[in-house]
């Protein structure tokens, strides 16, 4: 059962649709997409399958996510400095 539009158009949260250029539901993305208020369609070299595998398909997911990767590493730099007020050390789980 499909979502239905009224509810699409109540969601908030950026959301990232991808599609092979010849993938057969493109055009079914695109209405996703362009159906949810913070859609974003991207296109990537490939069909329903093969798309998964394109370097396009990564990079764009990286870039969407603002490339967590990246994010970690400024994370732990702020943490290792204390910038954001701790004091860089993460405490002990509970129990150990």
């Amino acid at each position: 059962m499909a979502t239905p539009a009224e509810a699409l158009l109540k969601v908030p949260t950026p959301t990232l649709v991808v599609a092979g250029d010849r993938d057969s539901r493109s055009a079914t993305a695109a209405a996703l997409a362009g159906s949810l208020p913070k859609g974003r369609l991207i296109l990537v070299p490939g069909d329903h399958v093969t798309a998964l595998g394109a370097p396009e398909f990564t990079a764009a997911v990286l870039d969407f996510l603002g490339d967590p990767v990246s994010l970690g590493a400024q994370r732990a730099q702020v943490l290792q400095e204390g910038q954001d007020g701790s004091t860089g050390v993460a405490a002990p789980a509970a129990g150990t």
